[in-house]
């Protein structure tokens, strides 16, 4: 069994603590996982959308 430091373990704690306190008043709003990989789809928006959203000097 390797023995650490004494004050490795209270940076452990510490940096734990840190974080449990930045998560309570930030809050964690990122999913654990992303789209793709839920395998999810994408929200597609079609062509004809793009065209009528297209601005008149683009012509």
């Amino acid at each position: 069994m390797t023995r650490r430091p004494v004050g490795e373990s209270a940076k452990a704690r510490r940096n734990a603590r840190r974080s449990r306190h930045r998560d309570e008043v930030f809050g964690n709003d990122l999913p654990d996982t992303t789209q793709d990989e839920r395998g999810e789809d994408h929200n597609s928006i079609s062509r004809s959308w793009y065209e009528e959203q297209r601005p008149p000097h683009y012509e």
